[in-house]
């Protein structure tokens, strides 16, 4: 199993891969469970000021390729992962003060 820097940086490139187009500002994971209590991992994907939109397609290739990348590393966690931005993320520390 990885640690969360090995996540972190086997996350970061392929979601640079799949998102050339808008940009990845910097990516993050830790450890979750899904509902029925398997390992996994949540990880999330900050996308740079004013990017543009993802596209369906673009967001799918990225789930698709940190997915392959972490079993291909022989980690079979299963990735929640989310997309957001920059301005959602301090929106979101905003909220919690």
């Amino acid at each position: 199993m990885l640690n969360n820097a090995e996540v972190d940086q086997l996350a970061t490139k392929a979601a640079s891969k799949a998102l050339k187009r808008v940009g990845v500002a910097r990516v993050f994971s830790a450890p979750t469970v899904t509902w029925d209590g398997d390992e996994a991992l949540s990880v999330t994907i900050v996308l740079p000021r004013d990017s543009r939109a993802v596209t369906g397609r673009e967001a799918n290739t990225a789930l698709v390729e940190i997915s392959l990348e972490l079993q291909r590393r022989g980690d079979n966690r299963f990735p929640i992962t989310t997309i957001t931005t920059e301005e959602e993320m301090e929106s979101h520390d905003d909220s919690e003060s």
